[in-house]
């Protein structure tokens, strides 16, 4: 999950297998030991510290998940008493508004201790025998928690923790705003998107209807039939791109998103609105100021080294640059969903045919997002591309192509898919020569940037001998994913 950040309380549902989900807080890589950092895997991850075992871990962002309540979950599980711990540590970080950095003390505390008190044995590595070491030192403090030695604040009482117990957690520096229609919008990045509107739960509005969605234009969600059959990458792009038109004819003021609207003329001198002029035919579409008014990519020097949004001398504002004339109109609603909903396209993948329209309102909406350095859609993209596994060969080497192909400045979301399309095709790259050769080699004729970084990862991989490793890896994480 791409929105978690540092202070952040998780769950983790890739610590040990057959384990249910794990407590966890997001933590910083300055916070992280740097043998750890040097180990970090080249999959997009985010560093963690585990609740309970105070161990620090490298979670790859579809394993992170938001944490809605403090009460362990009562399946079986042969690690229950360690289960149990990691979630009384989180209510009790809850109550005591207790950050990260209480936790990495603590830890660091638990080291000196350590050292200081000679060890039978020395531990060599993170293995199976370490494992056995801390379960032995968390169950003597869990036999000290249930002897009573481990007490609450005198502030907390039985009822207020209960209460707490029952409640959804609050996590800090979280903040959204309401819209005209009460329904909620995206913060901007300064902000950070609401941590609770995951991948699978996102919801407009509070809506119940079908679980599986498509944005459209009343209540922000119509749904997506998922009745249809395998089709090509063009089509599915064009049928969620005509989901996606849907926005363009909002009804009254239920959309932050305006397009060739009758009043046109009074929006363009309006305060509240910035106009976009999209397309060959310079078309006027308007924004709500309010959605992008702390967005850097609109409003400040961004990473095209320019003050982009700029006042009108009647009234209201416009941001019109040159290279909005290669924005598709289509391209450019997928941007316009993402600001008022913080999503786009299909919103729950559930279904085979929602896992197809979702890989392709990926792919469609990376160009626009990637042209306008949104750093925060494309993280967005970033993390719900990963919610299309189990992927297929053919489909990661046509994103490889879109996101080689665009033209857009340094940022990490861009890096990090990146990162996780050449692990694909290096894990896979026998098939790759098999089934793809003549493909595979004519677009590395003319990118040399996936060239270079496609024989990088080969010979990271051949050279630590660790290929068979890695593909493991990815089909693991794709059947997870799959049966999520």
């Amino acid at each position: 999950m791409a929105t978690a950040g540092p202070g952040d309380y998780v769950l983790i549902s890739s610590f040990i297998p057959d384990m249910p989900q794990w407590p966890a807080v997001v933590v910083t890589e300055g916070d992280i030991p740097v043998h750890l950092r040097e180990g970090r895997p080249q999959i997009y991850n985010k560093p963690v510290l585990l609740m309970g075992h105070l161990k620090f871990h490298w979670a790859p962002v579809g394993d992170i998940h938001p944490l809605y309540d403090t009460q362990c979950p009562q399946e079986e599980s042969r690690d229950r008493a360690k289960l149990e711990r990691a979630y009384a540590d989180v209510l009790d970080a809850w109550i005591n508004d207790w950050q990260a950095s209480h936790w990495i003390n603590l830890r660091k505390q638990n080291q000196e201790i350590n050292q200081s008190t000679p060890a039978k044995e020395q531990r060599r590595s993170m293995n199976e025998h370490e494992d056995e070491l801390y379960a032995r030192a968390i169950q003597a403090s869990l036999d000290d928690l249930q002897t009573g030695k481990r007490a609450r604040p005198p502030s907390v009482t039985p009822e207020d923790t209960a209460a707490k117990r029952r409640r959804p957690l609050e996590l800090p520096r979280l903040h959204s705003s309401t819209s005209e229609t009460g329904s909620p919008s995206r913060s901007p990045p300064k902000r950070r998107i609401d941590f609770h509107n995951n991948l699978r739960d996102i919801g407009f509005g509070g809506s119940s209807r079908s679980r599986s969605r498509t944005l459209g234009p009343d209540d922000g969600t119509v749904d997506s039939g998922g009745n249809s059959t395998a089709v090509t990458l063009s089509q599915r792009i064009r049928k969620t791109k005509e989901s996606s038109s849907s926005l363009r004819q909002p009804k009254g003021h239920q959309s932050h998103f305006r397009a060739q609207i009758n009043d046109s003329d009074d929006l363009a001198t309006d305060e509240g609105w910035v106009e976009f002029r999209i397309g060959p035919e310079r078309k006027p579409y308007f924004l709500r100021y309010e959605l992008i008014q702390e967005r850097s990519y609109f409003t400040g020097t961004n990473a095209h080294g320019l003050h982009c949004l700029l006042p009108k001398e009647g009234g209201g504002w416009i941001f019109d640059r040159p290279w909005l004339v290669d924005i598709k109109e289509e391209d450019f609603q997928f941007l316009a969903q993402f600001l008022e909903n913080g999503d786009f396209g299909v919103i729950r993948v559930e279904t085979d045919a929602d896992r197809e329209l979702a890989y392709a309102g990926c792919a469609a909406a990376w160009h626009v997002a990637a042209t306008f350095g949104a750093e925060d859609m494309l993280e967005h993209i970033v993390a719900k591309f990963t919610s299309t596994m189990p992927w297929e060969e053919k489909e990661i080497f046509v994103f490889a192509k879109i996101v080689y192909r665009t033209d857009a400045v340094p940022l990490p979301a861009i890096d990090m898919m990146k990162d996780m399309l050449l692990d694909f095709i290096a894990a896979h790259y026998d098939n790759y020569l098999k089934n793809d050769a003549t493909e595979l080699a004519e677009f590395q004729r003319h990118s040399h940037d996936f060239q270079r970084d496609l024989l990088k990862r080969r010979l990271y991989m051949l050279d630590a001998g660790n290929e068979d490793d890695a593909r493991e890896v990815v089909e693991e994480e794709a059947y997870k994913q799959a049966n999520a």
